[in-house]
């Protein structure tokens, strides 16, 4: 029976020690993994960056230190272009004793919302000045990009359109003018005028109507008879009229930009990991609890078996005395006995 107890105190002790191993292993293989490291997405610089490296900041707009329980130092710089990024300081930093290496980057956008009131004046060409045509042929909105990187859509505004002639044309037309001449003495063309001007065209007898007005007058035989003429011009002369119009309108309305402004830059340093060592599962910041219970269990254990393995040696030192009796038959017929004492 004891020698079955300590063979179970035995296993025990193996089994703890198997397990405290594997969690002093894990905790040592976790220690010496070096922190993994990422390449930051930015753009590349040329040779031609580096003159620009003046316009770099030399100092971070914030920087923050790890705690007592440790972390990264954090680094944000504020740039004003992606070749930029590449010339911000990545070298190696000390802080209270330890060394910290460049880890990672993150970069986020600095933008900028700008509105205002835009009006856009637009012109072109038709066959007529009716406003109500030229109206028809617009969009009501228009969307719009200026020069300057804005962008919306602006509404139509119809009292502001305007026309004006552009171009004319020539056409051929024919004048006619009457004309009545009273009281002649005869009826001669002799009176009649061959051409006359009326509105600045010429024109030329062409047709004339005579009417006898005044019969003969017995009590003055030298007046005679009297007639009045109508007579009928014509003339061609050149016509002008507007052909074509250039119309202008007016679009108001609001425009917006979205602007990046900068790049505000997270440079991350991590502390250099010293190499571990077997026993750093159990004292130190890298301590694991189950490793230094199940160490405890161990101790316990084999404390308990050197306890029981010494109280086994010094009992058995000891002994226990034994005492036995003889007989002896002897051939006188005599009864004789013995006793002995020994040591079990």
């Amino acid at each position: 029976m004891k020698h079955k107890f300590a063979g179970l105190l035995m296993a025990g002790v193996m089994m703890c020690s198997m397990a405290v191993s594997t969690s002093a292993a894990e905790a040592t293989d976790a220690t010496q993994s070096p922190a993994p490291t990422t390449t930051p997405t930015v753009s590349t610089t040329d040779t031609n960056a580096l003159t620009t490296q003046s316009q770099v900041p030399a100092y971070p707009v914030d920087i923050q230190y790890p705690t007592e329980e440790g972390g990264l130092i954090r680094k944000t710089f504020v740039v004003s272009s992606q070749e930029d990024i590449d010339l911000l300081e990545r070298g190696d930093i000390e802080y209270q004793g330890k060394v910290y290496h460049f880890q990672d980057i993150t970069v986020e956008e600095i933008g900028t919302h700008d509105e205002k009131n835009y009006i856009e004046t637009l012109t072109g060409e038709s066959d007529t000045k009716d406003t109500d045509k030229i109206l028809a042929t617009l969009e009501l909105k228009r969307e719009v990009t200026t020069d300057d990187g804005y962008t919306g859509v602006l509404d139509l505004d119809a009292s502001s359109l305007t026309t004006e002639v552009t171009s004319y044309g020539s056409t051929s037309k024919t004048k006619t003018v009457t004309k009545s001449y009273t009281g002649l003495s005869d009826a001669d063309l002799t009176f009649i005028p061959k051409t006359i001007t009326e509105n600045g065209v010429t024109c030329s007898l062409v047709d004339v109507d005579w009417v006898e007005t005044s019969p003969y007058n017995p009590y003055d035989p030298d007046y005679g008879n009297r007639f009045n003429a109508t007579a009928k011009y014509s003339g061609t002369y050149s016509s002008s009229y507007a052909k074509g119009y250039a119309y202008e309108v007016k679009y108001y309305g609001t425009v917006e930009k979205d602007e990046i402004e900068g790049y505000s830059c997270t440079l991350l340093f991590a502390p250099e990991v010293e190499d571990g060592h077997w026993y750093d599962v159990f004292v130190g910041e890298n301590a694991n609890p189950i490793a230094v219970f199940g160490a405890i269990v161990v101790l316990c254990l084999l404390l308990a078996c050197a306890a029981f393995t010494i109280a086994s040696l010094i009992k058995r030192r000891r002994g226990q005395e034994v005492t036995t009796t003889e007989e002896v038959i002897v051939d006188d017929g005599t009864n004789t006995s013995s006793t002995s004492t020994g040591q079990k």
